[in-house]
């Protein structure tokens, strides 16, 4: 048990790592990227994650630049739910 949660927080550590790897890129890159890695579309990520669906259009137009906390927390979040056991 002690085993696969290291395992479980390991795999967690290296998606979360892949996904902001490269946070000094433009923010709507980043967003989109961190969408595209949970395999969803739009429409989906914003059900998932409760970002507005709009608000989530504007950020990958780069009408709107999301805040860097915020991307970080959707990074965290995806990483978290691709990891999970029952991914």
């Amino acid at each position: 048990m002690v085993r696969a949660r290291k395992e479980i927080h390991m795999a967690y550590q290296e998606m979360y790592e892949s996904l902001v790897q490269r946070l000094d890129e433009e923010p709507k890159e980043a967003v989109r990227r961190i969408r595209a890695a949970a395999g969803m579309s739009q429409g989906q990520f914003h059900t998932a994650y409760g970002v507005p669906r709009r608000t989530l259009q504007d950020w990958e137009a780069g009408r709107r630049i999301p805040p860097a906390y915020v991307v970080e927390l959707l990074a965290r979040a995806v990483a978290q739910d691709l990891t999970s056991p029952s991914a």
